[in-house]
């Protein structure tokens, strides 16, 4: 019995629809930057210049709102973490080909793992 090929896989599948969504999240980011603020919870999530950011922030600083405004000229490829403070917030930026980088290494490794094991199993004689 010959084992199914890898673009029948549903987890093939998952992964190409996890790695496109983060790369349109990526050159969406690299055009226009928005900001999600919730006050109640006092977080901040940004999303622009390439790069994804969680921030804490002092809850009675904003109101709940999405804001909206353009980064500027930035990076393809910016810092892969990064840590900022201000006087009202603190948090971090994550880069955007960073978090490609982790979901890609993983799956494409369990991919393949996967497909040895279908591989060796599927050989006469071998359980």
């Amino acid at each position: 019995m010959t084992p199914r090929p890898l673009y029948r896989w549903k987890s093939f599948w998952f992964g190409i629809l996890v790695l496109g969504f983060l790369g349109w999240a990526w050159g969406s980011a690299l055009d226009q930057t928005s900001t999600l603020v919730i006050r109640k919870g006092g977080y901040a999530y940004s999303a622009g210049a390439g790069t994804l950011g969680v921030y804490i922030v002092e809850t009675g600083f904003f109101e709940a709102g999405i804001f909206r405004g353009n980064p500027g000229s930035s990076p393809l490829f910016p810092p892969f973490v990064e840590k900022k403070t201000e006087v009202w917030w603190t948090g971090f930026l994550v880069a955007y080909w960073f978090l490609i980088l982790l979901f890609l290494v993983p799956w494409s490794g369990w991919l393949a793992w996967r497909w040895r094991k279908i591989k060796r199993l599927s050989k006469p004689g071998t359980q």
